[in-house]
């Protein structure tokens, strides 16, 4: 094989090798969004979400934020139109056109010297044989001439540059109205993010709740499982009596009922935190209760009180209106305007009148004087509207007050109902085992061991209600001060 063989070979090779390797690469691209896609639903479905996975979700996938998003970005694209009004403003203008019946002009002439001198004198009727005589007195011959002023077809460009000069004030009442309305379409995204915390803190301890609920009455089945055994142990060696095994099956198929409604009632609350976050429906979501229950030190309520007077964003929104409003009044008043205008003519075709090349520049000024009352009426109005909104924020502060010290006082009952349903919890769990222990004895009878069933099963969901009603409480209080989360307060 010759040099020139094996190189062709070795050609071969590598742009095999070259065409595999973008095969390859095309081949991630088109796979790796749905690689992606894939490991993400896993890891919802294997991986039990937290609260703040939770929320990291709901924010992604809420159509409500979105909105409030979309708002907040109009307002911004709002601000850049207000600020582009009172920059330069260059367009070009053209125009071609056909004029039927265009303009001419009609003009005399004398025509002095024509070459036929005979029409040019008049004749007389003194002749001589075989010669013209002429008189001496001339007489002109007079032709109308026409001259077509415009073209049929006519054409034309031009540029022209405007820009307001001074406004005395306008850009700037306008440019800060605009401004205003972006930071308060702001401050409708945080509110947006704070009541959706809210709801999905309470979506999550309520599914929390439910797989609690749950828990507790598997256990209550257990309880009367092993009632019904020991009753029916009891009833075969002649200790009890067949009634004490009929009451423990009535007790079975009682837990066994309430744990189907309680069953039902979880993947009813899973689906609608599903639905609450943005996920599938069906989805089988698991959540983790690691770090979900947090008892904090609660401080004074003026604590608090301060920390929402300083937090809330609400007041802050009544503040830009407020601001909006005086803007709004400003902008209403009767001002002047003088404003540059400058027009280059760059090319004109078939019209006699126009010239190509030319320019022209305007100074043009205006004073505004009567208005039949317009801008007065407006200015009214934004001056009640300022007043009004002088009584919307004194209603929100009261309002604001109100909240938190609800929050608070509900926070504090429910914390002190942890520490009394945890006390109760221990007595039921103490009562349950010394009658469950006695009954297999034979010296607690029957009832006693089902009521002591009872009291431990409801004294487990007690403290379960209260588990809950504390964090639902305690995300209350951290709306109330303006926060997402009071683990952070200091």
């Amino acid at each position: 094989m010759t040099d020139r063989s094996v190189g062709r070979v070795r050609e071969a090779v590598m742009k095999n090798k070259s065409i595999k390797s973008l095969f390859f690469v095309i081949l991630l691209l088109i796979i790796s969004p749905v690689m992606s896609l894939a490991d993400t639903e896993i890891s919802l479905k294997d991986v039990p979400l937290s609260i703040d996975k939770a929320v990291q979700i709901a924010f992604e996938k809420s159509r409500a934020l979105k909105q409030a998003m979309i708002d907040y970005e109009t307002s911004d694209k709002k601000l850049e139109e207000t600020k582009s009004q009172f920059g330069f403003d260059l367009k070009l203008s053209g125009n071609y056109q056909r004029v039927e019946d265009s303009s001419s002009l009609s003009m005399a002439s004398i025509l002095y010297m024509p070459q036929d001198i005979s029409g040019y004198f008049a004749t007389t009727s003194l002749t001589m044989p075989g010669v013209p005589i002429y008189t001496a007195a001339p007489t002109p011959t007079i032709q109308m001439n026409e001259f077509k002023l415009n073209k049929v077809w006519q054409h034309s460009a031009d540029a022209e540059l405007t820009k307001p000069l001074f406004l005395f004030g306008k850009k700037r009442d306008a440019i800060q109205a605009s401004r205003l309305q972006k930071k308060s379409s702001s401050l409708d995204v945080e509110i947006e993010k704070l009541e959706l915390t809210k709801s999905v803190k309470q979506g999550f301890y309520n599914l929390l709740l439910m797989m609690e609920v749950v828990k507790v009455q598997e256990e209550a089945v257990n309880q009367a499982d092993s009632h019904l055994n020991a009753a029916k142990t009891r009833f075969e060696v002649g200790v009890s009596p067949k009634f004490d095994v009929i009451m423990a099956e009535v007790e079975v198929a009682t837990a066994r009922e309430e744990l189907t409604t309680a069953q039902k009632g979880l993947e009813l609350t899973r689906m609608a935190f599903n639905n609450l976050i943005g996920l599938p429906v069906s989805m089988k979501t698991r959540i983790s209760d690691k770090g979900a229950y947090e008892l904090i030190n609660l401080k004074p309520i003026d604590f608090y009180l301060q920390i929402a007077f300083e937090n809330r964003v609400e007041i802050n929104q009544i503040e830009y209106a407020k601001d909006m409003a005086l803007a709004s009044s400003r902008l209403s008043r009767l001002r002047p305007t003088i404003a540059f205008s400058g027009t280059y003519n760059i090319e004109q075709r078939g019209s006699g009148f126009g010239s190509e090349n030319s320019w022209r520049a305007i100074l043009a000024g205006e004073i505004p004087i009567f208005d039949n009352g317009t801008s007065k009426a407006q200015i009214a109005q934004a001056r009640k509207l300022h007043e009004k909104l002088e009584l919307n924020m004194v209603d929100l502060k009261e309002g604001i007050e109100l909240q938190v010290e609800q929050a608070y006082l509900s926070l504090l009952e429910a914390s002190q109902r942890i520490d009394t349903s945890a006390a109760v919890l221990k007595s039921a769990e103490e009562a349950y085992r010394m009658a469950d222990a006695g009954f297999k004895e034979g010296v607690t009878a029957n009832i006693d061991l089902i009521d002591a069933e009872h009291g431990l099963t409801q004294a487990k969901l007690n403290r379960a209600n209260a588990n809950f009603d504390y964090e639902i409480q305690k995300a209350g209080l951290a709306r109330a001060c303006g926060l997402d989360s009071l683990s952070n307060v200091k």
